[in-house]
């Protein structure tokens, strides 16, 4: 058995006895996994109108072939009696995903702290047809940079206007507004006006960060009820359809 070092958030103690999610990665084709690729497993944890990170890993695959075994530790103070607990898993090359989950896999809450992840490739498109499916719909940001979001019960989120080519938005502090071009699958982002709101330090690091990934966005992929933003082959931002 693999065993993972989680990167853990702490939320509201109880009286939760320490735990794990234990369990495999696999996918049904008959492929090799890719030299380089990357296993990624995230733990969810919601309620109401917010989406935490209560763990996450990430590690190198290395010789290793499907099914993976692993263990994915995580803090027993931070459970919450009446939240929702899912397991998430990809694996990735050069930080792009071409494996994940289905579905979030419900854990915890169910008495199931074992679970076998069955991935599938993913649907990926970036197309005309694709980018009717982005536009004029609210999309919630729920990782920049690598890095998870909490989606809180106002998230940062964006929405692409398909006549005026219109961009606006939610930083997490301000509203924006903008303009977007799309050529071919070549997407350019030009975030414009904001509202001049204050928020805490921590809100106006994700503003910047956030404005910055849109600056620096040139592509996009379509994953079913999820959008990635990308600069090259990297993906710079993911959200999910509100």
């Amino acid at each position: 058995m693999i065993s993972l070092v989680a990167a853990s958030t702490l939320f509201a103690v109880t009286h939760f006895e320490a735990r794990e999610i234990r369990g495999t990665v696999s996918y049904r084709e008959r492929s090799a996994m890719p030299i380089g690729a990357e296993l990624y497993i995230r733990l969810d944890q919601s309620g109401g109108n917010r989406r935490e990170m209560l763990s996450e890993v990430t590690m190198r695959t290395g010789s290793q072939q499907v099914p993976i075994t692993f263990s994915l530790p995580f803090q027993s103070v931070a459970l919450r009696p009446n939240d929702k607990y899912t397991v998430y898993s990809e694996i990735r090359v050069n930080g792009r995903a071409i494996y994940r989950t289905q579905q979030y896999e419900p854990v915890i809450s169910n008495g199931r702290y074992e679970v076998n992840l069955n991935l599938i490739r993913t649907g990926a498109s970036a197309s005309s047809s694709a980018w009717s499916q982005v536009t004029d719909r609210d999309w919630d940001l729920y990782e920049l940079n690598s890095r998870m979001v909490t989606l809180g019960s106002r998230p940062v989120s964006i929405n692409f206007g398909s006549r005026t080519k219109s961009l606006s938005g939610f930083t997490g502090v301000n509203r924006f507004s903008g303009s977007y071009t799309l050529t071919g699958d070549k997407l350019n982002l030009t975030p414009g006006s904001r509202t001049m709101m204050a928020g805490s330090p921590e809100q106006a690091r994700l503003e910047y960060d956030f404005i910055a990934m849109l600056n620096k966005a040139d592509g996009y992929k379509l994953y079913d009820y999820d959008l990635a933003l990308t600069f090259g082959d990297q993906t710079i931002a993911k959200f999910r359809m509100r």
